[in-house]
């Protein structure tokens, strides 16, 4: 069974109230996008959150946790563990602050740079994969909508 079976909706059924509500298809949206992703970053070993917090490493130099906790929606403590598993994998390091010495500078290592190139070829891929119903400007348009309902 292919993803497309796995996540179709039982047309036997009727869900006609369901198909009134935006939470409903959000959450089947990500359910087809999050499976696409977890089957493709598997070849390279990286959750959708470790893929985040690296991108946003690499965006933006002398960021710290807490700037990186916020940006994300990720509690701390569930960074702390995030982080000391990527450091783990030697994808990134941890420098202390020179302008505040309680927090800590996270910065991509080279190995952490090359995993990283990796995971964004692999998400494009699994992206078109799971999007591939969509236009290039339907997905502009909908990152755009996204946008705004968490805005």
């Amino acid at each position: 069974m292919d993803l497309k079976e796995k996540i179709s909706l039982d047309e036997d059924l009727q869900s006609n109230q369901l198909q009134k509500e935006v939470g409903y298809h959000l959450k089947r949206s990500y359910v087809q996008v999050i499976e696409h992703f977890h089957l493709d970053m598997s070849e390279i070993n990286l959750r959708p959150a470790e893929y985040s917090i690296l991108s946003m490493i690499a965006e933006n130099s002398q960021v710290t946790a807490k700037k990186l906790s916020k940006a994300l929606n990720i509690a701390p403590p569930n960074l702390v563990s995030l982080i000391d598993l990527l450091e783990a994998k030697k994808l990134i390091s941890k420098s202390v602050n020179e302008n505040d010495r309680r927090s800590l500078i996270l910065n991509l290592t080279p190995q952490g740079e090359d995993h990283l190139a990796k995971a964004i070829k692999t998400s494009a891929k699994s992206q078109q994969n799971a999007l591939s119903n969509l236009s290039t400007e339907e997905i502009t348009e909908l990152i755009c909508l996204l946008k705004k309902v968490y805005s």
